[in-house]
């Protein structure tokens, strides 16, 4: 059955999720079955975000300020880490 109108027919399948559905019922819609692989558009989307998510992270990795802010963070947080240990004793 279609993943997105819940009635069964011709039906395409995500080949990232399995989901099922009519051309009609695709976002946007596909006049033709698509050749090769073909992903929903919300697996589309979490591949887009994933994307992003990765540029982003070695945009940071490679900044110094945030280097050293990520040093001053981890330092923080295992000084809060060592307090609360004491506290709990």
């Amino acid at each position: 059955f279609c993943d997105g109108c819940g009635k069964g027919g011709k039906l395409i399948v995500c080949d990232i999720c399995e989901s099922h559905y009519h051309l009609s019922c695709t976002s946007p819609p596909l006049a033709s079955i698509p050749e090769g692989l073909w992903s929903c558009a919300v697996c589309t989307s979490l591949e887009n975000t994933e994307q992003k998510i990765q540029q982003m992270s070695s945009m940071v990795s490679g900044n110094d300020t945030c280097s050293k802010i990520e040093g001053s963070l981890g330092a923080a947080e295992s000084s809060l880490d060592q307090s609360s240990k004491v506290k709990s004793i």
